[in-house]
């Protein structure tokens, strides 16, 4: 643990880790960060397992404290809002303070509230929500220790439920409610929500896509194989700024793409989603970076290789995840 609370240290570290290009070296500079942050906030361990909401999936807050330690996620996540938030204050000098509004932030804010230390209350104000009270008030104890809380503030509650007060408008909404293949957390429904509630919002992540390839799983998933064999059909879903606002507040569905069946595939092959997340500009958190990013098995509907089309949708309702439906053609 470092020593005694000092925002210096963050402030070094932070600009260290923006200005490292080696990026091994980065994310140990990443964890530098993220222990002193953690290391602040006086959170006990629990075991709580975690639960659903009606917006999906809910992390307890130990196992949302342990992703802050996914290193390459947590410092390009932060690389992309200090990048946002530094360009809205240069072209935007007159619309002060940026606002950023986190939904599922966790005991530390991990991706967000660091960046406290570097901006003044004039400059930077962060709304945060978690579904979890025990969050709030840990993160409340890290801010208190820098005496930052004229610029952070926040509400518990499920943030599908969240309405924004009118005086409180972000200009950006940073989240990362997803586990890979946009499967269970309601980062899709959540974001909708908020995102068409103040539609001249960023988002970061400002584009994810998930996409179907069959692979032979001896090469995919064995980390001595440098080349893979698969066969890439193509995107089934994006989650954008366009599809959000599109998405039919009133359905838990929303339309996907359709893909057209091979002739032929290798009956050992198998299906896997892969997701691909955009934060912004260049800043991407490509395959098997992450565990956002690591290719999941997914089940296609039965005797899926005898039809010629493949139809998804994404439910972003209770139990969020991709849904197919095979086509067969007629006789």
């Amino acid at each position: 643990m470092l020593e005694a609370p000092n925002k210096r240290v963050l402030v070094d570290l932070f600009h260290l880790m923006l200005a490292e290009k080696d990026d091994e070296r980065a994310d140990q500079i990443c964890l530098e960060l993220v222990q002193y942050w953690r290391d602040l906030a006086g959170f006990e361990t629990s075991h709580e397992a975690f639960q659903y909401a009606q917006s999906g999936l809910i992390l307890s807050p130990n196992m949302a404290g342990n992703c802050a330690f996914g290193l390459t996620r947590t410092r390009r996540y932060l690389t992309a809002v200090y990048q946002r938030v530094s360009a809205l204050l240069r072209d935007q000098p007159d619309n002060l303070p940026v606002r950023v509004l986190y939904p599922g932030c966790g005991p530390y804010g991990i991706l967000v509230s660091p960046l406290l230390v570097l901006f003044s209350a004039k400059q930077l104000i962060v709304d945060v929500i978690d579904f979890h009270a025990a969050s709030i008030r840990c993160l409340k104890q890290i801010v208190h220790v820098f005496d930052l809380e004229d610029r952070i503030q926040s509400s518990v509650g499920d943030a599908l439920e969240y309405q924004i007060p009118e005086a409180q408008m972000p200009d950006l909404i940073v989240s990362e409610l997803l586990l890979a293949g946009l499967e269970k957390e309601g980062h899709v429904a959540i974001n909708e929500h908020l995102l068409k509630q103040a539609p001249d919002a960023i988002l970061i992540p400002e584009k994810i896509d998930i996409s179907l390839c069959f692979v032979d799983p001896e090469t995919e998933f064995d980390q001595q194989e440098m080349i893979k064999d698969r066969l890439c059909l193509g995107l089934v879903f994006s989650m954008n700024r366009n599809s959000l606002l599109a998405a039919d507040s009133n359905s838990d569905l929303m339309t996907a793409e359709t893909l057209i069946v091979p002739e032929y595939m290798n009956p050992k092959w198998v299906p896997c989603l892969f997701t691909h997340i955009q934060l912004c500009d260049e800043l991407v958190i490509k395959e098997y970076e992450n565990g956002l990013t690591t290719p999941v098995v997914y089940s296609l509907p039965k005797d899926f290789h005898k039809a010629n089309k493949l139809v998804f949708s994404y439910n972003k309702g209770h139990m969020p995840g991709l849904l197919c439906s095979a086509v067969f053609s007629k006789v």
